[in-house]
């Protein structure tokens, strides 16, 4: 394993010498466990995102509604960073192996699993959500305490070499260490509020205005990512690149976004400021 294709050749010490073959051979130990949760949750969720293509391409009916789990907009905030920590890793990894003689795979290969690995995990958390299947997020949970654990290990080794705290590496294994426990205290909140474990899991019912053919504006439905690039509102670029827009295309406007709900939180807000005003013997 020494001189393996993913370990490379061993380090040169400061005075020029390859003293420190252990040291490579740790370094290459411990980003080779990293890799394991990584490379083996890869094909399984291409697999299964093959298979629920091909059960969709065999549904009669288009599924209209859809739910969002406990949590969903913190578990996009934490993986779109995680997404972003997994880069800078593979990105010091290849800087650090262009400084050395020989190339060390073992520096960069692991994140770049990761990285492919996280997106179909979120692809993978896409298609449960849409499904309303939480009990399918229990493999999702394992791959994330797996990854943790490994990380921890990773951690733990770049402590015992005494490395210095403004070394990049170090800052980026506390941060994705500091992720990966975000998404597992995610996966057990989504697992208190669903109970999907249980016998009697509660079940999420999609709103009524997703089951509505002429409701077409969503955005108080959709997910975050959908919400930042205006997934959601694609459709109506394809009709007006077939054809003149009409008032008819916009379809109904959601419940929450009619006049008594929007008037509602006006005057609630109007009566909360206009409450503290009296208090502080201020006009509105």
């Amino acid at each position: 394993m020494a001189d393996s294709l993913f370990c490379g050749p061993a380090y040169p010490s400061v005075n020029g010498n390859a003293t420190t073959a252990d040291l490579r051979a740790e370094e290459c130990l411990v980003d080779g466990l990293n890799l394991i949760p990584h490379a083996g949750y890869l094909p399984l969720t291409l697999l299964a995102l093959v298979f629920w293509r091909w059960r969709r391409g065999k549904e009669s009916q288009t599924q209209r509604g859809w739910v969002l789990f406990p949590g969903h907009f913190a578990r996009w905030t934490v993986v779109l960073l995680l997404l972003f920590v997994t880069l800078c890793e593979v990105g010091e990894g290849i800087l650090s192996d262009g400084y050395t003689a020989g190339h060390h795979i073992h520096l960069y290969l692991p994140w770049m699993v990761s990285f492919l690995a996280t997106v179909l995990a979120c692809l993978y958390y896409y298609q449960v959500e849409m499904s309303n299947k939480p009990r399918l997020l229990v493999p999702l949970a394992i791959y994330y305490l797996l990854s943790f654990s490994f990380k921890v290990t990773k951690l733990v080794h770049l402590h015992s070499r005494a490395v210095s705290s403004t070394r990049l590496r170090l800052h980026l294994t506390w941060t994705s260490v500091i992720l990966y426990a975000l998404h597992i205290v995610i996966e057990g909140y989504v697992l208190y509020k669903l109970k999907y474990l249980s016998a009697s899991p509660v079940q999420l019912k999609p709103h009524s205005d997703l089951e509505d053919d002429n409701m077409h504006y969503v955005f108080p439905y959709v997910t975050l990512p959908s919400r930042f690039t205006f997934w959601w509102a694609s459709w109506i670029l394809r009709v007006g690149y077939k054809e003149p827009l009409e008032m008819s295309h916009l379809g109904k406007i959601p419940k929450l976004m009619r006049a008594k709900p929007s008037y509602d939180v006006f005057k609630e807000t109007y009566d909360h400021d206009k409450a503290k005003a009296a208090a502080k013997n201020k006009k509105l």
